[in-house]
Order: C-alpha cells, then sequence, then structure tokens
C-alpha cells in the first residue's frame, strides 16, 4: 500500500502504530453555528449553587463556559465548606473562565444548616441575580436535601419580596456521574433519560423528562481529543474528578434543566380551605420526602374538601397549574371555578347581553404528581375555588401556579436546534451506508414555524417548513457532506447550523484509534 494511504499513525511504547485506508480527512467544512451562542449576557447576573466543590461541571458546566464567555457575571455558591486544597482548584478551574475568588462564596451546609439557610436567603436577595441554577430533587440525599431547602427559601423570599429570578434545577447524579459513559462514541450523544433505578423521581410532579430544557452545548465539533476541550480543562483542575474519569459522562450534546417559573400570583394571595393545612401551598416546593407539611390534604370526613385562594386586588391571569402530591399513584377528580370580576367578561346573545361573573369546570389532577395545566384567554379575577370531587388516601396539592402570562420575559433566550432521533447534533458523522435521516427541531420557547434547508455543493436537497412537533426525512443519495440550517420563520436570527459527514470504514477506523489514544492520555 502507498504510503500516502496511510491515515493514520501514533507512537504506542515506542513501537509504531499505523493503520491504513483511503484519506479520510474532511475538507473545510462550514460553520455549525447557533443563535444561543450569539449577542452578549453582559448586565446578566447568574448563580450557580453546587453542593460540593466538584460539581461544578455537573450542574452546568457547558452552561456556565456559555455565560461566562459571553460576559454574564458568574457567582458560585458551595453549599459545603471544602479544605483549602480544594478551593484552589476550584479557584483554579473558574480562573479559566475569568470568575475571580471574591465571587466564590462557601456555606456549611451540612454542619449548620439553619446558619446556611439564613445566609443564602440574604445572599440570594442582596446579588439580586437574573437566573439561578441550583440541584434537583435527586437521590442522592446531599443532593436531595440541598434542592429541598433552597425551595423553602424561595418561597420566603418570593412572599417578603418582589425577587424574582428565573430558575433551572437539574439532576446532577442521575445525569451526571450516574449517566451512560458514551462520551467515545461516533457522535457525541444527547443527556439520556435516567432509569427508575438510578431516580425514582423521574416522570413525577415537576421532573417530566419531556418538559426538560436542553441548552446546545459549547464544544460544538465532535473532537474526541479531550485536550481541545475547554470544559475538559476546567473540569481536570479537580484532582477527584480526574482520578474517577467519571466527568466524561457529563459531556454531552446537550445540557438538561427543570425549569421552575417564578412569577406565580399564589405568593400575594390569601389561601384557605375547609379543612387541611394550606401553609406549604406558598412555599414553591413540590417534593419532599421527608415529610408531607408542605401538602394541602383536606380531612377525609370533610365534606366540602375545598381550597380558596383570593386577592385583595383583581389580578389577570391566563394560564394554571396545579401539582399534587408525588407518592400518590391515583388520580384525582377535581371542580376549579374562577371569580371573574365585576366588569371582567360580557357575552352577546339574541341582542341581549349577560355580564359573567363566575366559571368552573371539572378536570382529572394526575397520578404521582404530574402538573395539571389550563390555558385559557387572559381574565381579570379576584380569586379561584379548588374543591375535591373524589381522590385516594394519599391525595394531596402541593402547588398551584397562577400566572399571568402564558411566557415571561427571560434573559436566555428562544433558540432552536436541529435534532437526528432525538439527538442534538453539530458535527455529525453518519455510516455512509445509512442513505436517510428523520430530522427534527428542539424549540425553546419558539411556537412559529421552522424552515430547514440542506444543501451539498451548492445544490438544495430539502427545503421544508416544519414546526416543533414535526419530523422531515432528509435522503442523502450519495452526497457526502450535507450542511443543513434551521431558522423561525419571519425571524431568522432564531436559527441552527449544523454539518453531515458520511464516513466509510476507515474513517470509523480512524476515529476508533484516536479514541483509544485520548484514552491512554486522559
Amino acid at each position: 500500500m502507498d504510503k500516502d494511504d496511510k491515515i493514520f499513525k501514533a507512537n504506542f511504547g515506542g513501537d509504531a502504530l499505523e493503520l491504513c485506508g483511503t484519506a479520510t480527512e474532511a475538507d473545510f467544512l462550514p460553520a455549525a453555528n447557533n443563535s444561543f451562542f450569539d449577542g452578549s449576557f453582559f448586565g446578566v447576573r447568574a448563580v450557580f449553587v453546587i453542593t460540593y466543590f466538584d460539581d461544578l461541571i455537573y450542574l452546568g458546566g457547558n452552561t456556565l463556559l456559555t455565560l461566562a464567555e459571553k460576559k454574564a457575571e458568574i457567582f458560585v455558591i458551595c453549599a459545603n465548606l471544602p479544605t483549602e486544597e480544594q478551593k484552589k482548584e476550584l479557584f483554579a478551574a473558574l480562573k479559566i473562565l475569568n470568575v475571580t475568588p471574591d465571587k466564590i462564596i462557601f456555606g456549611n451546609f451540612k454542619k449548620n444548616p439553619e446558619r446556611f439557610r439564613e445566609d443564602l436567603k440574604k445572599l440570594l436577595v442582596e446579588l439580586d441575580s437574573n437566573i439561578v441554577f441550583y440541584p434537583a430533587f435527586d437521590d442522592e440525599p446531599d443532593y436531595k436535601n440541598l434542592s429541598v431547602a433552597i425551595d423553602e427559601i424561595f418561597g420566603e423570599i418570593f412572599r417578603e419580596t418582589d425577587y424574582r429570578p428565573e430558575i433551572y434545577k437539574k439532576f446532577i447524579a442521575a445525569t451526571g456521574f450516574k449517566s451512560p459513559p458514551d462520551f467515545y462514541d461516533l457522535n457525541l450523544l444527547s443527556t439520556k433519560k435516567p432509569s427508575p433505578e438510578v431516580c425514582k423521581i423521574i416522570d413525577k410532579a415537576e421532573y417530566e423528562w419531556e418538559d426538560r430544557v436542553r441548552f446546545p452545548v459549547h464544544a460544538t465539533g465532535r473532537d474526541p481529543i479531550l485536550k481541545n476541550s475547554k470544559l475538559a480543562e476546567i473540569a481536570l483542575k479537580f484532582s477527584s474528578i480526574r482520578k474517577n474519569k467519571n466527568y466524561l459522562r457529563a459531556f454531552n450534546a446537550d445540557e438538561n434543566f427543570f425549569e421552575r417559573r417564578t412569577d406565580n400570583q399564589i405568593f400575594s394571595a390569601k389561601i384557605s380551605a375547609t379543612s387541611g393545612d394550606v401553609k406549604g401551598l406558598k412555599n414553591f416546593k413540590i417534593v419532599d420526602d421527608s415529610e408531607k407539611k408542605f401538602l394541602w390534604q383536606p380531612d377525609e370526613k370533610d365534606p366540602e374538601k375545598t381550597l380558596t385562594v383570593e386577592w385583595e386586588e383583581p389580578v389577570q391571569i391566563s394560564q394554571i397549574r396545579v401539582y399534587g402530591n408525588f407518592e400518590d399513584e391515583e388520580s384525582a377528580s377535581i371542580s376549579l371555578k374562577l371569580n371573574l370580576s365585576g366588569s371582567n367578561k360580557v357575552v352577546a346573545e339574541n341582542d341581549r347581553v349577560f355580564l359573567i361573573r363566575d366559571c368552573s369546570a371539572d378536570f382529572t389532577l394526575r397520578p404521582f404528581g404530574k402538573v395539571f395545566s389550563s390555558d385559557f384567554e387572559k381574565m381579570t379575577v379576584t380569586g379561584l375555588e379548588i374543591r375535591v370531587k373524589s381522590c385516594g388516601k394519599n391525595f394531596g396539592i402541593s402547588q398551584i401556579d397562577v400566572f399571568k402570562n402564558l411566557e415571561r420575559v427571560r434573559k436566555i433566550p428562544p433558540f432552536i436546534k436541529l435534532t437526528a432521533k432525538d439527538e442534538f447534533f453539530y458535527y455529525y458523522n453518519l455510516p455512509s451506508e445509512i442513505k436517510s435521516l428523520l430530522i427534527g427541531v428542539y424549540s425553546f420557547h419558539v411556537d412559529e414555524p421552522i424552515k430547514i434547508t440542506a444543501k451539498s455543493e451548492d445544490e438544495v436537497i430539502l427545503n421544508e417548513v416544519i414546526y416543533s412537533y414535526e419530523k422531515v426525512t432528509l435522503n442523502f443519495g450519495n452526497k457526502e457532506e450535507i450542511f443543513i440550517s434551521a431558522e423561525v420563520v419571519g425571524n431568522p436570527g432564531i436559527y441552527d447550523e449544523a454539518v453531515i459527514r458520511r464516513v466509510g470504514i476507515p474513517a470509523q477506523i480512524q476515529f476508533k484509534a484516536r479514541e483509544f489514544m485520548d484514552r491512554l492520555r486522559s
């Protein structure tokens, strides 16, 4: 075989390793860009609350990287006090992102939880950050306990102040160091849904997998060499991470969070009930397996079983959400009644005008605390009532959301991302024997149609308009490199771009060889 046919050569233990085949290195490829990375976050303040000093990568390393590089002001709060050596490692990791030690704050949650809660509450209000990231209710006790504590802290803040940040919560263990070890694959894969064995809360309460927020990641190329990854550079500053190499499990094509809206008007309302404790309905907490005081659970012998919400002044609403008890396996029948303000709505019938002062409807509250959501044309109300018509023994209501608008204004702008088989992709390697691919688009608060265009050597091979819940088939023919783009119809500033490259066996062998060498180095 001619020397020009050699596609890989490396020294291994003093010997030369050569893999032969036809040349497979790509020529210049178009950029794989996304509007998520455009613009600036200058003036935006983001807080990351981590449980331990080396949780930074697992909580949101890629998102932290994006925000920092786009000039957001970053604060990191470490809930548990590390050693001096561990502090140095955290400082060194964050120095890469220009986060200075004065913006890294340490607590002592495990040893003094009450003092930590008091200090964190004051700090969150003082920082007045736009975005807050913290752990979700994971199966690991340390993450679970911190998640519940921060929920309760925010409940107090929302009852007492007008501070309303964007909140994103993430499973640290279940989608971090317990996720599949799939970094070394032909393509960077998206975060996998945790199994019930790994995460018992998945698909319950606020944690329905299909409702997760998926952020694009900073490392948009599919380069298996870790030394080229800034996220790996940050991760490897931690000696604990270097030893177990679990950080590879957190390197995915997307970064997943669960968003909690904070513009809930329930915090300014008066809540009462015919029986049962209602105080927990204003604590921002939806799950907690340590005690059940946060649930409203009417007395079994109460014939009314009615919850009443009232506002001193009329409020506008367009969406109501109700969460049940995440441990309740049964559905419940509920009646919801809205008390409309006096001049709220008129209906014309036979030239006569009727004033509607209240409206009601029956609905089913889903099992396992899953949210019931009702959207409607904005109306002005003075209050609402929820009456339980039938329920099981574990019935309870954990949270009621009352929103003025279907969407809130966010610092993180709307975006879209191309998907293949529900995987986020950027530079996508595809075995050459595959002749077509099902393409879709993930959208973050985008309802408009999306135009998808695919080109190869200036030839258009796909030009379709779809919605984010639809898919379209891309047929390759004999094309080897395809540039694919997506943009929101009427708003080209929201866009995504990706490259698909069909590769033969020699290129796949080359990839495996590079992976092998990278494993040895890391």
